[in-house]
């Protein structure tokens, strides 16, 4: 079983550094400028929206889908080019509990499009996400919430590091519905999304893994052995014991779990 990784190991700050951090990038909004980071949250988490008890049929083999952005785009900081170079330890994480990994690299919309389509028992979005219908940032343009519910193939599981995904709506022609509703009818079985504006740890480990790598396999593990509802309750308990509830909220009061509570198993 991996171990659940500790988010001070991937900065170079001593631990009590990060206690005193966790208050400036987590909370209300504050007009005082050395806040202006904050992301706003003010709490409680959403409950998660569980339904759905349909077995997920599995491809043989698994197969996992990966599609992320690895260039600043406009309007954001940060991105995920350092999976670039990690492409190895995320084949092999992934490779270990069974899958064939799919990795979409160059964050475009066509990339995207082209990833979202088809059947995969996993798939892994990482990029910025909009507030309004505007959905989430390639690096070439905006992908809306409403065209990735009309792109996306049947999916065992879809994780998304995108910022208010959990939140999004969609629209078609005759009314507005939320994303997470529309990912259900197009066929996700279950789904992690980001409630509000997230936090990234870009960093790595004492072993020269990445935090955040370690830490989707970590889910993605024990869903296998015991279901997503399981393994995400686990998941925030072990982040609450290692962190403190303040320092854990970084991390799982953002983290918002839809779909079937025993995917997986």
């Amino acid at each position: 079983m991996t171990e659940l990784p500790d988010p001070r190991e991937s900065l170079p700050i001593p631990p009590v550094v990060f206690d005193d951090l966790v208050p400036l990038w987590h909370g209300k909004k504050d007009p005082d400028p050395v806040y202006k980071e904050r992301c706003g949250w003010e709490g409680p988490r959403p409950d998660d929206d569980w339904g759905g008890s349909q077995a997920w049929r599995w491809s043989k083999p698994r197969l996992a889908k990966i599609w992320f952005v690895p260039v600043d785009v406009p309007g954001h900081v940060g991105n995920w080019g350092d999976w670039v170079k990690r492409q190895d330890e995320i084949i092999a994480g992934f490779s270990e509990l069974g899958f064939e990994v799919e990795m979409y690299q160059d964050g475009s919309s066509d990339e995207l499009i082209e990833m979202l389509q088809g059947p995969a028992d996993y798939r892994l979005i990482a990029a910025h996400g909009e507030e309004d219908l505007d959905g989430i940032r390639a690096t070439d343009r905006h992908v809306s919430w409403t065209t990735i519910t009309e792109n996306i193939g049947a999916t065992g599981l879809l994780h998304m590091l995108s910022c208010w995904s959990f939140d999004a709506g969609c629209k078609d022609d005759e009314d507005y519905y939320d994303f997470r509703a529309g990912l259900l009818y197009a066929g996700c079985s279950a789904a992690i999304l980001c409630d509000g504006v997230g936090h990234y740890f870009p960093g790595q480990l004492q072993s020269g893994e990445s935090f955040e790598i370690r830490r989707i396999i970590w889910i993605l593990e024990r869903s296998l052995e015991v279901g997503l509802k399981a393994a995400i309750t686990e998941y925030r308990d072990r982040y609450q014991s290692m962190l403190g509830p303040l320092g854990a909220s970084v991390l799982v009061d953002h983290e918002v779990a839809v779909g079937a509570p025993r995917w997986a198993v």
